[in-house]
């Protein structure tokens, strides 16, 4: 950490922490924190995240250099009455996600990002968008908090470029050259308690080829 400063002010209701700021890793995070002093208060927090160097972290972390990199910056916000925090029902908060440019196992990533939200027992993470090398990724997951943890995702996986799996690290990448193109649907609904899943979706392949072996197209749907 290469600075921390805590402002702070308090009542006879209520601790209030505003503009908590630390400085790391090349960015910023800077932090609201309200906690109420009686039982009939809102416990309430935000959080806005810029430009933290997530693979310099995780190397200090794990005590091993990654091969990836990236930074992320993001805004959450989040409340809860204090009595209810156990009741994932009670919880309300939304968000923004965003990961910029980095390499991930060789592969660079432009861009992913996303929108959170949590209200009324569910989340949902919308907007979803991965842009790579490898592929463009589109998406949406909800997902009920309590049991049986039902839960629904829509994905589309456009434009894959089979050939960059040859840029994949070392003991990652295919033991063959592989090159063609495809796009990926798919749609999914289930719960967690119990497993149970259905999903359905569609296949579209030109001009793969593996190890000397070509195929022109491949195209299927599944379910």
């Amino acid at each position: 950490i290469d600075r921390l400063v805590v402002p702070y002010d308090g009542t006879l209701d209520r601790i209030q922490i505003n503009n908590l700021r630390i400085e790391l890793y090349g960015g910023r995070i800077v932090a609201n924190l309200n906690l109420p002093t009686k039982p009939d208060g809102n416990i309430g927090a935000g959080v806005r995240v810029d430009n933290v160097d997530l693979a310099h972290a995780a190397s200090d972390a794990l005590k091993q250099k990654q091969s990836w990199s990236g930074s992320a910056s993001g805004l959450l916000q989040f409340q809860v009455p204090a009595t209810k925090l156990p009741d994932t029902t009670a919880w309300s908060g939304q968000g923004q996600l965003t990961f910029g440019r980095g390499n991930l196992f060789g592969i660079d990533v432009s861009r992913i990002a996303t929108n959170v939200g949590v209200a009324d027992g569910r989340l949902t993470i919308s907007n979803i968008r991965l842009d790579s090398a490898i592929a463009r990724v589109t998406g949406s997951l909800n997902a009920n908090l309590t049991t049986p943890f039902g839960f629904g995702t829509a994905l589309r996986i456009e434009d894959v470029d089979f050939a960059q799996l040859n840029r994949l690290a070392e003991g990652l990448r295919p033991p063959v050259t592989v090159a063609g193109r495809a796009g990926v649907s798919l749609r999914a609904q289930g719960t967690l308690q119990p497993l149970s899943v259905a999903a359905r979706g569609g296949v579209a392949t030109r001009r793969l080829s593996a190890a000397g072996l070509a195929i022109d197209s491949l195209n299927f749907n599944y379910r």
